[in-house]
């Protein structure tokens, strides 16, 4: 028979913490605001338009793609 032991440390690290999900959202932040200075000709190198840039930058600090918090 097999005993399954709750540790409540191995579930707490599954989770970020406040500090971690602060500093991502000022990540996020600050790459959202360095995206809004690119100009047209930048954008056209990465493939983005100004239309995708003001939805990016409109989205809230916690929508980040989930690639963004690998």
């Amino acid at each position: 028979m097999t005993t399954r032991v709750h540790s409540p440390r191995l579930h707490q690290a599954s989770r970020p913490g406040l500090v971690a999900r602060l500093n991502h959202a000022l990540a996020v932040w600050r790459q959202r605001q360095a995206l809004d200075r690119l100009d047209a000709r930048m954008l056209r190198d990465i493939g983005l338009t100004e239309d995708d840039v003001r939805a990016e930058h409109n989205r809230s600090v916690w929508a980040a793609p989930s690639f963004w918090k690998r």
